[in-house]
């Protein structure tokens, strides 16, 4: 199939791209193009080659693409896919040949860790474990939500940056490490799986660490062999006995991938934007007024907030197969959300500020600032510059901003608690006046 080719020949180029740049925006082009490349490649590519029959429980199988055996409908899903993708292929390489030097000096090495960095992503750590355990215990609200992000924060920043040179801190690494996958299993959510896998991957190549390739092979192992589980664990005994029916109906050679397939579900975006087609959503004002509100926390809204993967869901989803979201929160991306939009200028748009919230995010975790780590953390963790759109990733912005408030705070009390100590210890032991 043609699309898919080209699909597959941009998918490339954009892995030189990454070439282009060094460090951490390097490793975040290929993560992403991990990412589009289940969606985009491995999906149709299974679509076409099995050419399954649509049948309940079945979200691989599209059943708005199966019309000519997938070919018509999913060339035209491609289509502006490919435009997506040529446009931010387009964009990174503007982005390297306009801020060539600056984009460049990103690196973790160049910036020395502040007094206090890690004790107090320990302690944001903490304290967003006993919201994850409030969420538990009594169910989610909005300040428990934002509770979990100080423990993606803290996770993210010790796992790169915390160095592995005593026992203590090797200690350290596994706990969070080992924590946050039983976080993963616990919510049946593959988001803190894939940030502490990225977390690591940062941390060997961008920081360095010996025997690469072992340990690059083991973490990318575990991730996989991990979706399966959380798979597993999202669903209860009847539709997982569905389920095995459904994957029943696939080659044995296809089957082992359809448990990761279905997790990344870019392509019914997608597919979703194709039928709605271009610029038939909602307004550019209503767009910048549901952007904008998302960096207001939602009790000070005189409103209902607008969650981006619901409305989605409600809005553009159910255009095409005519039931609404059940409140469920579907993955768009910055394709489709700027072909619903705007069409091609939507996509530009959305190429954009998602090429800038990477080399954002990129800047803030190689900053030695415990309020910049986290806040870079929780950009990396929530997966924003893979499966978001441009919505999406403002509303993980605007709590992660009043996340690394906070944690700006407790660096200052951390800080000066230990100025103090320093000063008390120095009179102590060296007779000077307080």
């Amino acid at each position: 199939m043609t699309q898919l080719a080209v699909t597959t020949i941009l998918l490339a180029s954009l892995t030189l791209v990454g070439l282009l740049y060094s460090g951490i925006p390097r490793l975040l082009i290929w993560v992403q193009v991990g990412y589009w490349a289940v969606s985009y490649v491995i999906r149709p590519a299974i679509l076409l080659y099995v050419v399954p029959a649509p049948r309940l429980g079945d979200s691989v199988a599209d059943p708005r693409l199966a019309l000519d055996a997938y070919t018509a409908a999913l060339s035209e899903v491609l289509t502006i896919v490919d435009i997506g993708l040529g446009i931010y292929l387009g964009t990174l390489i503007l982005i390297r040949a306009i801020f060539r030097h600056r984009i460049n000096s990103v690196s973790v090495g160049g910036a020395r860790s502040v007094p206090g960095l890690f004790a107090t992503l320990g302690i944001s750590w903490i304290i967003g474990w006993v919201g994850r355990i409030g969420v538990v215990a009594g169910g989610s609200n909005a300040f428990l939500d934002l509770l979990g992000y100080f423990a993606v924060a803290g996770a993210f920043g010790l796992l790169l940056r915390l160095p592995a040179t005593t026992r203590a801190s090797r200690i350290i690494l596994v706990v969070v490490a080992s924590s946050e996958v039983l976080w993963a299993v616990a919510s049946a959510s593959k988001t803190p799986l894939m940030s502490t896998a990225l977390a690591l991957l940062l941390r060997i190549f961008v920081i360095g660490d010996g025997r690469r390739g072992v340990k690059v092979a083991a973490i990318l192992g575990v991730t996989l062999l991990m979706f399966p589980l959380i798979q597993a664990l999202k669903i209860d005994a009847r539709v997982g006995g569905e389920l095995s029916a459904v994957d029943a109906a696939y080659p044995i050679l296809v089957r082992p991938f359809l448990s990761l397939v279905r997790r990344f579900d870019l392509l019914s975006a997608a597919t979703d934007a194709m039928y709605l087609g271009p610029g038939n959503w909602i307004s550019v004002e209503d767009f910048w007024g549901r952007a904008l509100a998302a960096f207001v926390p939602t009790p000070l809204l005189p409103g209902q907030k607008t969650f981006a993967g619901q409305a989605w869901a409600d809005e553009v989803r159910s255009f095409s197969t005519g039931s609404l979201g059940g409140g469920v929160s579907l993955a768009d991306g910055f394709i489709a959300e700027g072909w619903a939009l705007a069409g091609v200028w939507g996509i530009v748009l959305e190429s954009v500020v998602l090429a800038a919230l990477l080399f954002f995010a990129a800047w803030a975790v190689a900053r030695g600032t415990p309020a910049l780590v986290g806040l870079g953390g929780c950009l990396l963790t929530y997966p924003i510059l893979f499966e978001r759109g441009m919505l999406g990733s403002f509303s993980v912005l605007g709590k992660s901003l009043q996340a690394a408030l906070i944690i700006w705070l407790i660096g200052l009390v951390v800080s000066e608690l230990a100025r103090r100590s320093a000063r008390q210890q120095a009179i102590l032991t060296r007779g000077l006046p307080a």
